[in-house]
């Protein structure tokens, strides 16, 4: 008798976060910006426990941040990607993500 094999989690979250990235391009050819990154940010934390989609949600951020032309966005972006790829966040400067607190 064979077993069957439950599917990867890469396999399981793969629709949803498609679908999220989908409804994100979407959004913003409808010229609704803020929903559209609100549906990147679903697929950023539905993905992040798989490399290949935590990344693959960066480079769709990235791209977005140059679409829309937010250079904040571009700067936060283009770190988070590199990082990502690269696990050592030491090896390059990314702007802070929030200020700091006042001393």
């Amino acid at each position: 008798m064979r077993r069957q094999s439950m599917p990867s989690f890469n396999q399981t979250i793969r629709p949803y976060v498609s679908a999220e990235l989908t409804e994100a391009w979407c959004a913003l050819r409808r010229g609704e910006r803020a929903s559209s990154f609100l549906h990147l940010e679903r697929a950023y934390v539905l993905g992040q426990s798989s490399t290949l989609h935590h990344v693959r949600v960066h480079l769709s951020m990235l791209a977005w941040a140059l679409r829309t032309r937010v250079p904040r966005e571009v700067a936060a972006a283009s770190c988070s990607a590199s990082s990502v790829r690269r696990r050592d966040r030491r090896s390059i400067w990314c702007p802070p993500a929030t200020p700091p607190a006042p001393t």
